[in-house]
């Protein structure tokens, strides 16, 4: 198995899907190594359709709890196609080139 390093580790968001808001779940340190990290939780709530195109929709979120300085952001929703065979899945995503 091949080792992840710290970097990626700590930019992973893992995220809850909920019907009214999506949560977003990390962990945030202290100015010092010997702070303790804290479990920080946000909610973000769909506030209105911004535009879209062939690649996805584009939504204004706002954060609801748990804000830091920032309240409002936009999130490009892509679409996924799974195709489901044998008990087996694969998941196909077009993104653009930037």
């Amino acid at each position: 198995m091949s080792r992840v390093s710290d970097l990626v580790q700590d930019a992973e968001l893992q995220t809850r899907f909920q019907p009214e808001c999506t949560v977003h779940i990390y962990t945030e340190t202290g100015p010092t190594v010997r702070e303790r990290a804290i479990l920080r939780e946000e909610y973000w709530k769909r506030q209105k359709f911004v535009g879209g195109g062939s690649y996805g929709s584009v939504w204004l979120e706002q954060c609801v709890k748990g804000q830091r300085e920032v309240q409002l952001r936009a999130v490009k929703e892509v679409a996924v196609l799974a195709i489901f065979h044998r008990n087996k899945y694969s998941i196909i995503v077009l993104i653009p080139a930037i």
